[in-house]
């Protein structure tokens, strides 16, 4: 069947998701805008060339574009965090290629490949160890855009009405996407399923 990767978000551009659903992309992020203000931090062992290695990191973690997922899709502190306290969603995708697991070790000490944009993409794959229960995949990519396969989505147990409802309609004319509706005990069922 293949993996599913999970993408929370909330409502505050309900233009952004109907997006997501019509076109099967999901935006992809620069790292300095994602949430960890320590992401992309690291200590380069190498001394020779130092500030060469170190500038042609910089410009590479700067040319990529981050697109995370989780391999969960019922962790309650990510429901809190990314889906507006459970007034949002969780769509589920397939990708076409893997996604790089994060590492959840802490500071990334490491010397240079003398491959920048590996160099880069491996800074960028590990995280401080209070960020595990992400469980977070990443996609890395230059384009600001991701396409995937949007196999199912979650609606939150405190999903307004009016959000559900254009939900389930964009769900019913796609026909593809499997929709469940969250609980108030955090589990889920197939209220609603196509």
């Amino acid at each position: 069947m293949g993996k599913i990767y999970y993408k929370y978000r909330d409502f505050k551009c309900l233009d952004r998701i109907e997006a997501i659903l019509k076109n099967n992309e999901i935006y992809a992020s620069s790292y300095m805008n994602l949430n960890d203000p320590m992401e992309g931090l690291y200590h380069l062992n190498d001394t020779e060339n130092r500030n060469v290695i170190i500038e042609q990191i910089y410009s590479e973690k700067n040319n990529l574009k981050i697109c995370s997922f989780s391999a969960k899709n019922y962790d309650k502190l990510m429901w809190s965090h990314y889906s507006d306290s459970c007034k949002g969603i969780v769509i589920g995708v397939k990708l076409k290629f893997s996604p790089t697991k994060l590492i959840y070790d802490g500071r990334n000490n490491f010397t240079s490949t003398n491959d920048a944009r590996a160099d880069a993409k491996k800074i960028l794959s590990h995280k401080n160890d209070v960020w595990c229960y992400e469980d977070e995949y990443r996609v890395f990519t230059r384009n600001q855009k991701v396409q995937v396969e949007i196999v199912e989505i979650f609606l939150g147990m405190n999903i307004s009405e009016e959000n559900e409802k254009s939900i389930i309609s964009i769900c019913e004319k796609i026909k593809t996407i499997k929709v469940y509706k969250q609980q108030n005990d955090y589990s889920f069922i197939p209220e609603y399923e196509y």
